[in-house]
């Protein structure tokens, strides 16, 4: 039952999102009141190294224009309070300089913030939204604008799957001298 609500929910929330994301083309909104804004601010301050071009800052905002109500609406239920917004930023630094990282880190901020199963699935699920929104943002990137930002490019990912490709053995032939 509980699933079935949160899927007319998600569902109600995306048309939401995107009839907002056009009255904010339309420019019926000013920048600073629209969607995602923060977001869109957020990314091309991540970028700046990269030097953006105008139109790349206008398809980033374009982008966290649908992404940020998408996350927002995904959040909005879980009412996670400012106190636990505060101990996660606190634990996530605090963990951060421990040398924690992934899932260890994750597990102690959602520990010190005392989330409830909810709040952390909402998380989680606003996670793949940024993570949605990151990559999209990442594909609008030149390979020469990817290394300004210290962001990999496809090259180096693919050499680093063929580094590791050769440490195994193809076949299962041992050579003469171990025979």
């Amino acid at each position: 039952m509980k699933s079935r609500v949160l899927i007319i929910l998600m569902a109600i929330s995306i048309v939401f999102v995107e009839m907002t994301a056009t009255l904010c083309a339309q420019g019926n909104q000013t920048t600073a009141d629209a969607p995602g804004a923060k977001l869109a601010g957020n990314m091309v301050n991540r970028l700046e190294t990269a030097k953006l071009t105008d139109e790349q800052i206008a398809e980033i905002k374009k982008l966290a224009a649908i992404f940020g109500p998408r996350a927002w609406q995904i959040r909005k239920p879980a009412n996670i309070t400012a106190d636990q917004r505060s101990s996660m930023a606190k634990a996530r630094e605090e963990g951060s300089t421990a040398g924690k990282s992934g899932a260890e880190l994750t597990k102690h901020v959602h520990a010190a913030a005392s989330l409830n199963d909810e709040q952390i699935l909402a998380l989680k699920e606003a996670g793949k939204v940024y993570r949605e929104f990151q990559q999209k943002a990442f594909a609008l990137l030149t390979n020469r604008q990817r290394k300004r930002a210290g962001i990999s490019t496809d090259t180096e990912s693919v050499k680093r799957e063929k580094n590791t490709s050769k440490s195994r053995p193809k076949t299962n032939i041992l050579p003469a001298s171990q025979s």
